[in-house]
């Protein structure tokens, strides 16, 4: 059993059933040729280059720069700290401004 609450998707679910009724395999295959399973549009995730990137996540600054992942959340939680967008909780590392600040230090 499940609850649904939002209206919309009780009508949707409501006329899938009717539409549907007694005819299972053609539901079904409209659902896989749609590539969903709610009527649900998908989104596509596009693939975009390090190099092309304007933000970089913890993992993807580690993969780029070689600085450990651990290393580069204390640099970022200083509030002097150039490089780092949050974007609420989530914390984003600007790829240029991260960039030139490797450039210039000698140390971390």
């Amino acid at each position: 059993m499940f609850y649904v609450t939002n209206i919309d998707a009780c009508f949707f679910i409501i006329w899938h059933c009717w539409n549907y009724a007694g005819n299972k395999e053609q539901m079904l295959n409209d659902d896989l040729l749609r590539g969903d399973s709610m009527g649900e549009k998908t989104k596509e995730k596009q693939e975009v280059r390090i190099s092309e990137k304007l933000l970089l996540s913890i993992n993807e600054a580690n993969a780029l720069s070689g600085i450990g992942q651990n290393k580069l959340r204390e640099l970022t939680l200083d509030p002097r700290c150039p490089f780092v967008l949050f974007v609420g909780r989530k914390r984003l590392i600007k790829r240029k401004a991260f960039e030139a600040f490797i450039d210039k230090e000698l140390e971390i």
